[in-house]
């Protein structure tokens, strides 16, 4: 070396991490919103949502509220827990469709920005679980429920984005299906 320090090199992730965050400081500027983004903004944001980073997770959120856009949803590398299901038909769960009807389950508000309210009543329950994963397949929260009831969860401190969920009884699938948390 001749004196010089090295620089490092920038990552995909920092590119757009820098990118997302400057899109929402000229929303804060311009004192608008996802709704009222450009079109050169929206390109972007498009062209970060094909990753599979935060910052994807972020413009996907984005574009999502916007627009009703979906994205793939990799799990990733989950061998341990797909195994205990190997050679079973897994059935995933969107957009409130429940493979038993006679459940009454409601998630609202959603999207929620504080509080998201859990609404059970399923009968023959015993033991029910919530889970709620992010969008790199960690869970990010846990808790037992009690059916019959209604419980309040605070939301306030998990990240803004698309998230999903999952509720279970003995460890039988319930509900899976998507949780959008705004600011």
């Amino acid at each position: 070396m001749h004196g010089c320090a090295q620089i490092k090199k920038e990552s995909q992730e920092d590119i757009a991490f820098r990118e997302v965050r400057t899109i929402e400081k000229d929303w804060l500027i311009e004192d608008i919103n996802y709704f009222d983004m450009s079109i050169a903004q929206e390109s972007s944001l498009r062209d970060i949502a094909q990753g599979h980073t935060q910052s994807a997770f972020t413009a996907q959120s984005y574009l999502f509220l916007r627009n009703r856009e979906e994205f793939p949803f990799s799990i990733g590398d989950w061998p341990d827990l797909i195994a205990d299901y190997a050679g079973e038909n897994i059935e995933v769960i969107f957009k409130g469709n429940s493979s038993t009807p006679k459940n009454h389950i409601q998630l609202y508000p959603n999207p929620t920005d504080a509080q998201l309210m859990i609404e059970l009543a399923i009968p023959d329950c015993e033991q029910l679980q919530f889970q709620v994963f992010d969008n790199q397949g960690q869970e990010v929260h846990q808790e037992s429920l009690n059916n019959n009831a209604t419980t309040t969860l605070d939301t306030t401190k998990w990240p803004v984005g698309l998230y999903y969920y999952e509720i279970t009884d003995n460890e039988e699938l319930i509900q899976k299906d998507k949780l959008l948390i705004v600011r």
